[in-house]
């Protein structure tokens, strides 16, 4: 919101999530955003950016006293700036750690910030937390199987899709799967005409849909 507003902010491993009086929350997600940089008060004293209203000393409001302040600026060049007040509290759910030191939460806040938009490593990226967990014994080999995922998305009961078997033996598109679901108005050897001026003949397919759409 270009006007700003005091609400609370969310941090997962995949997006931040600003909340403010009552509307929906504003989701940016972390690989979008390009520069991360952070100011305190206890560093930069002089800044005329800490106060509001000339409010100044131990009779400042707690509620709009500055105390830090992180500045992000997303790939689109859109500027955000998250201001930490006195009244501001940081609590860190996944270490059950509580920040009551504004100047304490603007470094921490600054170093979750970083390690989510500037990973080290890729395995620290949103993907490779949240994925399917398989028993040591499972057979790689059937852990997808295409009915039972044609199945999971509603294909099956379907009237817009359709399961083809045009690439049964691969020879198609050898990257594709034997099974794909393409809409229910193509017939295979329309898909087998198209392949003709298709890259590596990849022909348009069904990658996910809900369960409870067409």
């Amino acid at each position: 919101d270009p006007q700003g507003g005091h609400g609370s902010l969310l941090v997962t491993n995949y997006q931040m999530v600003f909340c403010y009086g009552g509307r929906r929350g504003v989701c940016v997600p972390h690989l979008t955003v390009v520069k991360v940089a952070k100011r305190d008060r206890a560093t930069d004293k002089n800044s005329s950016d800490w106060d509001v209203g000339g409010e100044r000393g131990s009779g400042a409001n707690p509620l709009t006293h500055k105390m830090g302040m992180v500045n992000m600026e997303r790939r689109d060049t859109t500027p955000m700036t998250i201001i930490i007040f006195a009244a501001s509290t940081l609590i860190d759910v996944s270490n059950d750690e509580f920040y009551p030191n504004p100047t304490r939460q603007c470094s921490k806040l600054f170093e979750v910030l970083m390690s989510y938009t500037f990973p080290r490593s890729l395995t620290k990226v949103f993907a490779f937390s949240y994925k399917q967990s398989f028993p040591p014994d499972q057979d790689g080999w059937r852990a997808y199987l295409a009915d039972d995922e044609f199945g999971r998305q509603g294909v099956d009961t379907s009237s817009s899709w359709r399961v083809s078997h045009v690439n049964h033996e691969y020879t198609a598109c050898d990257s594709y799967p034997r099974k794909v679901a393409v809409p229910t108005g193509i017939r295979d050897w329309e898909i087998k005409k198209a392949l003709e001026f298709r890259a590596n003949g990849r022909f348009p397919v069904l990658v996910w849909k809900s369960a409870n759409s067409e």
